[in-house]
């Protein structure tokens, strides 16, 4: 007869068998169950999928689970579900056709395609896009290169790109990668070779600040100089104003602040003639002073910030800061400065997040059911650049707590989601939150 004595001797030979498996046993149990949780969350994630029109969401959502699968190893099911993704970029139409928007996806697809190492089928895709379209698919190939390592392909890939402003933010992204491995000759040489003025500045401020964070000051500088120089070449058109030349010189300024130049940052953005560069530039110049402890700087930096939406993101990153140097009680006190409900919520939930590694779940938990309330209330705002702000902010915060190994309270919170696009993108983050757990 089983009673409760059984029960109990067959716990006890259960915990006796786990303990006596070798290490490495115990871990493939592991892995394999995780594995079998990642694969239902991304089930039901192409489930919802399926559910979305073809739309600039499907596609996404579609990606963004190939990307998983192959994180996990599985190329077979990552190509299936990009065949998916090209099928319904495809199918897109509306204003979507009329905007080129299709041949972006399919571009974006591609990239999937050279990142599970399918060449041939990217390649196949790029074929079948107008020659006018077809610069988006090699820069999305040219930069799917340069992330899996391939920098030699990733620039000849650049150098069939037609139109020079794409061309050259390729090859100066190509150059400023050789210069963080450390190769600055061949970083300079391609900076150098690049046809466009303002992607080699770029590309100068890139690998200048390489040099200039691995403590090579004097060479950091005298590059810098350089790139100044090409900068104040760049046209800019008052009547005509795009964001090529104010673009640049954020990035320059920002460089000059993470190294302490704060006179010389504040002199460049200051003559940044085109919003919303300047409060772009103040925004980063404040966090990198943060970085460097210089917090009353920083704070009357971001006053200088006149968009209430890259001021509250200033704030944000203010707090991020606070959190990278474990002061969370001073970064959740910062969170208050914060006017806009998506950065108000995105800094909340890395907040909660710390709370709960540092062990105090009640002051976490608390955090995490005031930003799940308010993301519901959210009012979509067309003046601010970032869309979709609901399914931005869940996504946040069922990955958070998969991170933390809640995956039970996630899946409750995306099965909650009306919305397939964004319930989808739930299961989805939920499956990276585990992976990266």
């Amino acid at each position: 007869m089983w009673n409760l004595r059984s029960t109990i001797r067959v716990l006890a030979l259960c915990i006796l068998f786990l303990f006596s498996l070798p290490e490495q046993g115990v871990r493939a149990m592991e892995d394999e169950a995780l594995r079998a949780d990642v694969e239902e969350l991304l089930v039901l994630a192409r489930k919802n999928a399926a559910e979305i029109k073809p739309s600039d969401a499907r596609v996404f959502l579609l990606s963004n689970i190939a990307e998983v699968y192959h994180s996990m190893g599985m190329k077979d099911k990552a190509a299936e579900v990009l065949h998916d993704a090209t099928k319904a970029a495809e199918e897109m139409e509306g204003y979507f056709r009329l905007r080129g928007y299709k041949h972006h996806r399919l571009a974006e697809v591609m990239a999937g395609f050279i990142e599970i190492g399918d060449d041939a089928t990217a390649f196949e895709i790029l074929e079948s896009l107008p020659d006018s379209e077809r610069y988006a698919g090699l820069r999305e190939i040219s930069n799917m290169q340069l992330k899996i390592g391939l920098l030699e392909k990733a620039l000849e890939t650049a150098e069939k790109i037609e139109e020079l402003p794409y061309k050259g933010e390729c090859m100066q992204l190509v150059a400023i990668e050789y210069a963080k491995q450390g190769n600055t000759k061949r970083a300079l040489d391609l900076a150098e070779q690049n046809p466009n003025l303002s992607s080699r500045a770029n590309a100068l401020v890139g690998i200048a600040s390489e040099l200039l964070q691995s403590g090579n000051r004097v060479d950091g500088e005298k590059i810098l100089r350089d790139a100044e120089k090409l900068i104040e070449e760049i046209p800019f058109d008052k009547d005509e104003p795009n964001d090529i030349k104010p673009f640049s010189m954020s990035n320059f300024a920002v460089v000059l602040a993470s190294y302490g130049d704060k006179a010389n940052a504040e002199r460049i953005a200051n003559a940044i003639p085109c919003e919303p560069w300047q409060d772009i530039a103040w925004e980063r110049i404040a966090t990198e002073s943060a970085r460097l402890d210089d917090w009353g700087y920083a704070i009357d930096t971001v006053q200088k910030i006149s968009n209430p939406f890259y001021r509250s993101q200033a704030y944000g990153s203010l707090v991020e800061v606070f959190l990278e140097k474990g002061q969370t009680e001073s970064a959740e006190i910062y969170t208050d400065a914060i006017t806009d409900d998506f950065c108000q919520g995105s800094a909340l939930i890395k907040v909660a997040k710390a709370y709960a590694l540092d062990g105090q779940e009640k002051t976490a938990n608390a955090i995490f059911e005031r930003v799940l309330r308010d993301a519901k209330k959210v009012v979509e705002d067309r003046e601010r650049p970032v869309g979709n702000v609901y399914g931005s902010l869940m996504y946040q915060l069922v990955q958070a707590q998969a991170e933390l190994g809640n995956v039970q309270l996630a899946k409750e919170w995306a099965e909650k989601i009306e919305a397939p696009k964004d319930r989808g993108a739930a299961y989805a983050a939920i499956a990276r939150g585990l992976l990266k757990n």
